[in-house]
């Protein structure tokens, strides 16, 4: 960014304290509600309503020839903490620890931990469901680096999990170019310089869960920088909605003549008349003849229950299209499919299947659980019957090892659930090193990888370590070469 940057908690009351500095780091802190730490002796005790969670999102921005920008934001709710009550006040606390670490050195370049206290004043359900934004800015050489975000609940420290991004951050080149897009949930013109939210005369309210519709958020705010552009020239910023598909929904195409070289741009896209799902949110930088400088995109989520009844009528089609598929399969062949299809399934599909009786009931309950996976309803990859049943057929094909079937295996679970890898590198075994295979995969969160180690000697991999999120993570996996 063109400005320095601000370590922030954002709540109801403001009370600003000083945060130590570190090299290239400013913090400033803006605390909700009273400080408090909790009491030892609690009258009450609210449970989380869901898993712990913590929605993380980060730009980079440019800052010299040399440097860049990296903001992170954070969104945290009550709804996933423990909360006390000590008198009348409801508390809770997240611990965060912010860890960027050079790839090639192995060394940590930036390290913050943080205690950030959550106070509500009831437990009523727009108290629990409301969201705090937690910020933080510092720059870094260019580089690739490792970013890590564990984070606990303080009540309950047994209740974690962590994040972990591959950061290639690179040199922009002299050609226009452009910064990632910081998607927001409003962004206004500004002059109040004290905000932690300002930036180049606008507030950008980050939004990390990048979640948005007529009950959220209903339109998208976009803030983005370009570069070394040609002043009174002619440029257009085109703006997109692409579905899973690849299909374009909408597309904003604006002329723009900027007189300076480096410039920001803000963008708004109404979502709330599109069905829940995921997308993508493009933009472009293009010359006035169309040839496209530079891109950049994020997903993006759209929450509408306006819309479930297209959802409703799209998993009735889809039912009655996957219906047919079952008709000439044996009770056998129906448990096997089941089976296979655990990857994607619940707990309670399974349970639910082991109590059905009979070839008939099977059908009908893989039938209603495929028209919800193909319907986007389950919240799970976007994938058909079809491409899935494939993957398992070439699963098994490739990755057979002492006599366990391909899809039971490490590699047949990642080739089955994201397919097809952008590479992959395969290290045979050296004078002191065992085999492994490292998988990466441009096309999911941005790029992630998939670390397999033949631990045994004797070609059975075993997934050791993967930068996306929700897989086992072990910055420490080389250890398990030798």
């Amino acid at each position: 960014m063109f400005v320095d940057g601000f370590f922030i908690i954002l709540s109801l009351k403001e009370d600003v304290v000083k945060v130590a500095s570190m090299k290239k780091v400013i913090f400033v802190s803006i605390l909700v509600g009273q400080c408090a730490f909790l009491q030892a002796q609690e009258a009450f005790v609210l449970k989380p309503t869901s898993s712990i969670m913590l929605n993380v999102d980060y730009s980079t921005y440019r800052f010299s020839e040399t440097e860049h920008y990296v903001e992170l934001t954070y969104a945290i709710f009550p709804s996933v903490l423990t909360i006390v009550r000590t008198d009348s006040i409801y508390m809770g606390k997240m611990e965060i620890f912010t860890t960027l670490k050079d790839k090639k050195t192995d060394s940590i370049v930036f390290y913050y931990p943080r205690i950030f206290p959550i106070q509500i004043p009831d437990t009523t359900t727009e108290s629990i469901n409301q969201t705090y934004l937690s910020k933080i800015t510092f720059r870094v050489p260019h580089g690739e680096y490792l970013l890590t975000v564990k984070y606990f609940d303080g009540v309950n420290r047994l209740r974690h999990d962590s994040v972990l991004y591959e950061c290639v951050i690179k040199k922009y080149p002299s050609t226009p170019a452009m910064s990632d897009i910081d998607i927001c949930s409003h962004i206004m013109e500004s002059e109040n310089t004290e905000s932690p939210f300002y930036k180049n005369s606008y507030e950008a309210i980050t939004n990390p869960t990048r979640t948005f519709g007529p009950t959220v958020s209903p339109v998208l705010y976009s803030y983005v920088e370009l570069y070394n552009l040609t002043p009174h020239t002619p440029y257009y910023i085109v703006t997109r909605l692409v579905d899973s598909r690849g299909v374009v929904l909408k597309e904003q195409k604006r002329k723009k003549i900027f007189t300076s070289p480096n410039i920001v741009d803000v963008t708004t896209m109404k979502l709330f008349s599109y069905p829940s799902g995921k997308y993508w949110y493009r933009v472009e930088l293009q010359d006035s003849s169309g040839e496209v400088y530079t891109q950049r995109q994020k997903v993006v989520f759209v929450h509408n229950p306006d819309r479930s009844g297209d959802s409703l009528n799209t998993i009735r089609t889809k039912h009655l299209e996957i219906s047919a598929q079952f008709s000439a399969m044996t009770e056998d062949e129906l448990d096997r499919e089941f089976a296979v299809v655990r990857y994607i399934t619940r707990k309670e599909d399974e349970r639910l299947f082991s109590k059905l009786k009979g070839s008939e009931a099977k059908r009908e309950f893989l039938a209603q659980l495929w028209a919800e996976i193909e319907s986007g309803k389950r919240g799970v990859i976007d994938i058909t019957r079809s491409v899935y049943m494939d993957r398992v057929s070439i699963a098994n094909q490739r990755y057979r090892q002492f006599g366990k079937e391909g899809w039971r295996t490490d590699r047949g679970r990642v080739y089955i659930l994201y397919g097809e890898p952008s590479d992959v590198e395969r290290q045979p075994m050296g004078d002191n090193t065992k085999p492994y295979e490292v998988w990466q995969y441009d096309h999911i969160e941005g790029g992630v990888k998939f670390i397999f180690v033949d631990r045994s000697g004797y070609g059975e991999y075993i997934l050791v370590h993967s930068t996306k999120r929700g897989e086992i993570q072990n910055e420490s996996w080389e250890q398990y070469l030798h």
